[in-house]
C-alpha cells in the first residue's frame, strides 16, 4: 500500500503508527504477543513493543527492508536493538 501514495502520505502514516507503537510500549498494562506464523515487518515492530513475546516452534522473524537500504518506518530497527543488545565482536 505504501508504495503507491505519496510521501506527505508515508510520512505521517509512519508518524501516527510510531507514536501508536510508543504508546503500546509504555501502556502501564501488561501487553502480551502471540507469535504464530512468520513475522516481518509491521507484524515484528508490533511484538517488539509487547512486554512479552511468546512463540512455539521455530519461527522466521525478521526486517528484510533493511537489506534493501530502506529503514523500517516506525522505530523498528532501534526496538530491536534494544531487544536483543549489541552484537559481540566473532574471535
Amino acid at each position: 500500500m505504501l508504495a503507491s501514495v505519496d510521501p506527505t502520505f508515508k510520512y505521517y502514516f509512519c508518524l501516527h503508527a510510531n507514536e501508536m507503537l510508543l504508546r503500546l510500549e509504555h501502556t502501564p498494562k501488561l501487553v502480551l504477543a502471540a507469535i504464530q506464523w512468520t513475522l516481518r515487518r509491521g507484524g515484528l515492530e508490533i511484538a517488539m513493543a509487547a512486554d512479552l513475546r511468546f512463540a512455539q516452534g521455530r519461527r522466521e522473524i525478521g526486517l528484510p527492508e533493511v537489506k534493501s537500504w530502506s529503514l523500517p518506518g516506525t522505530g523498528g530497527t532501534q526496538r530491536l536493538s534494544r531487544l536483543v543488545g549489541r552484537a559481540r565482536p566473532s574471535s
